[in-house]
């Protein structure tokens, strides 16, 4: 595979919707993109030969509460071990940057045909906790209810107000 590196804030918003595209993931205009690079605590890239081939986004209130976001490798270079060594650093990031002598939580919102992955890198389901998951005037249900056995959405699930 060759060297690749771990970035800081590097990652463009032509090569984070380059990356957003090669994973199917929506896209959005260059100007938003980078108000949302902007807007993050922190932005991990993987580069290789001066590209970068992965990234995820930081966010979260800079105490307790820190969400991944845009966890994508580009599939060429998937289950290499590059998102684990990315959420791995993420984990290290936050916790030398915000958390140094205090518990923190990291939360992601995923795909859930990335359940197994996630899981893999220490990440567990919280069926016990009752939530409902709004989006944008869409109501989709307690998080229990959402997903059947083999997650994937129960449309009945979901309501509109």
């Amino acid at each position: 595979m060759g060297i690749v590196t771990i970035t800081f804030n590097e990652v463009t918003p032509d090569e984070w919707l380059q990356m957003r595209e090669a994973v199917g993931f929506p896209l959005f205009e260059r100007e938003m993109a980078q108000k949302a690079l902007d807007g993050s605590l922190g932005v991990l890239g993987i580069r290789k030969d001066g590209m970068h081939i992965g990234m995820l986004r930081i966010l979260g209130d800079g105490a307790y509460s820190f969400y991944l976001n845009d966890v994508i490798i580009v599939p060429s270079f998937q289950r290499m071990g590059l998102g684990k060594w990315l959420i791995n650093e993420a984990f290290e990031f936050v916790k030398n940057n915000y958390c140094k002598e205090t518990m923190f939580s990291i939360s992601i919102f995923a795909n859930v045909m990335s359940k197994e992955f996630y899981e893999k890198v220490g990440f567990a389901v919280r069926k016990e906790i009752p939530m409902k998951v709004f989006v944008k005037g869409v109501q989709v249900g307690s998080r229990q209810e959402c997903f059947n056995k083999e997650w994937k959405y129960k449309i009945s699930e979901i309501n509109t107000w």
